[in-house]
C-alpha cells in the first residue's frame, strides 16, 4: 500500500474534488483501485504497491472491486 497526504485541513470531515469525506472514512472513486481517507481533515490517498513483474512472472488482476482487494498480484511459477 502506497500513502500520500492530499491535502491539509481542519479537524473534523474532508472534501476532495468536491466530494465530501466524513472525518474517519474513505472515499474509492469509481473504476479506480485507491481510496482516499480523511483524517480530522487531513486526505490520504491509498493505492496500490507497485510490483516488479520480472520475466517469467504475470501480474493478476485483484479478486475483489474495493480497495485493497482490487490491487494486482504478481506470480512467479
Amino acid at each position: 500500500m502506497t500513502r500520500k497526504t492530499m491535502s491539509k485541513g481542519f479537524r473534523g470531515d474532508c472534501t476532495y474534488n468536491g466530494t465530501m469525506i466524513k472525518n474517519g472514512e474513505t472515499f474509492q472513486p469509481s473504476g479506480l483501485c485507491e481510496q482516499f481517507l480523511c483524517t480530522n481533515g487531513d486526505v490520504m490517498l491509498q493505492t496500490c504497491t507497485t510490483k516488479p513483474v520480472y520475466e517469467g512472472c504475470e501480474q493478476h488482476p485483484g479478486p475483489g472491486s474495493v480497495y485493497p482487494d482490487c490491487c494486482p498480484s504478481v506470480y512467479c511459477p
